[in-house]
């Protein structure tokens, strides 16, 4: 008897648990969804923008003070950025 109550617990409690981190999902979906278009136009900008001023600089100024790898990786990483949250929405998807 005692081990039917306990079970019978066990998996109302892992429900609760499962139901708890699906509204979660959802929310941060929404969340996601929403800024979409901001996150996206903004970190395509200030990826593109940072390619086109390592170009401009490396090949057309010859500025020997400008921090190319930094921009470079910077740059990178925004478009790694982007792809990362693509990956997230991809994931919660309901």
């Amino acid at each position: 008897m005692k081990e039917s109550m306990l079970h019978s617990s066990f998996m109302a409690g892992l429900t609760v648990a499962l139901m708890a981190a699906h509204a979660l999902r959802l929310t941060v979906f929404a969340i996601l969804a929403t800024l979409e278009p901001v996150v996206r136009i903004l970190l395509s900008l200030l990826a593109m923008g940072g390619f086109a001023m390592c170009v401009l600089y490396r090949f057309v100024v010859h500025a020997p003070h400008f921090p190319f790898g930094l921009m470079l990786a910077l740059s990178t990483g925004f478009s790694a950025l982007l792809a990362l949250y693509y990956l997230a929405v991809r994931a919660l998807t309901p």
